[in-house]
């Protein structure tokens, strides 16, 4: 309508704004029936609590504790393969970079895949925490692998890009700025 003004909101989020298709008739109109406009569909956001830092540390120990245990097996069953003993001599003799960019591999699919499955790991499970956009949405596979490259950053540093967790008002580590995401209770 001429005249008529929309007010634009701020966008909160890095990430494309999804528009909706819009919805089709179920029979079709005769040509003297005037269409209908019917408003855009628009997400109302949810109240949204964030995570407190110690069950996210306490989700992120579990994680990394599972993560490990998943290591040490694969330690163990290349050590078998090799027809090795389990001494320091025998385990020395692995070699140590590929091993460990396959963990850190194998980490960043852990996180990338339940990050967008469903917003949660294992830990994140276990506490009740999910990942959603900034928006509420679920997370897509830009903002997890964005989301994995900075939580491991964050490991690589002990900590140090989820210090502002605890001290910034909506409780979003470095990681979680990046990627446009935030980690919510329930």
């Amino acid at each position: 309508r001429p005249g008529a003004e929309v007010r634009r909101t701020r966008r909160t989020t890095t990430r494309p704004v999804r528009i909706d298709p819009p919805e089709l008739p179920l029979v079709a109109e005769t040509p003297e029936a005037a269409p209908v406009e019917t408003p855009p569909r628009v997400a109302h956001p949810r109240t949204i609590t964030a995570a407190a830092p110690g069950t996210r540390v306490g989700a992120a120990l579990i994680d990394a504790a599972l993560l490990l245990s998943l290591d040490l097996l694969i330690v163990a069953l290349t050590i078998r393969v090799a027809n090795l003993t389990f001494t320091v001599a025998d385990i020395s003799r692995l070699r140590p970079v590929p091993m460990v960019a396959f963990f850190a591999l194998l980490a960043f699919l852990y996180l990338v895949a339940f990050t967008i499955s469903g917003g949660q790991t294992v830990g994140k499970m276990i506490f009740g925490l999910r990942v959603t956009g900034d928006d509420g949405r679920p997370v897509d596979l830009t903002g997890a692998v964005v989301r994995a490259l900075g939580a491991i950053a964050s490991f690589l540093t002990l900590g140090a890009l989820f210090v502002p967790v605890l001290f910034d008002a909506d409780r979003r580590a470095v990681h979680d700025r990046l990627a446009g995401t935030r980690v919510v209770s329930g």
